[in-house]
């Protein structure tokens, strides 16, 4: 959800993910995973399960409304549930995999 997750790039172009919910708290302030940096799009799957079921229970800055619904989307992604589903998403909406610095990109 965007209003969630805010997708942030850094002036080398490298793409990392953000809680929008507690970004501006100081790092050490915010639950654990609040920022996920996946080292290629074949990773986005497991790193968003993770954020899913570690940051959103976790962060006191996401509503209950929220976290409600991030319950039932983590069931929607299981039964999906697989990578190749997150990878071809991923290249429809422009990300790559960088280029040595094991990164993901935005084209």
């Amino acid at each position: 959800r965007q209003d969630v997750v805010e997708i942030r790039r850094t002036k080398s172009g490298k793409i990392f993910f953000q809680c929008a919910c507690c970004k501006h708290l100081p790092h050490g302030d915010r639950a654990k995973l609040s920022t996920l940096a996946p080292q290629s799009i074949s990773s986005l799957y497991r790193a968003f399960t993770r954020f899913q079921t570690s940051h959103v229970p976790a962060c006191e800055h996401i509503p209950q409304q929220i976290k409600n619904m991030s319950s039932m989307a983590t069931r929607d992604v299981k039964a999906r549930k697989t990578k190749e589903y997150w990878v071809e998403s991923a290249k429809k909406k422009g990300l790559r995999d960088g280029k040595g610095d094991e990164c993901i990109i935005y084209r």
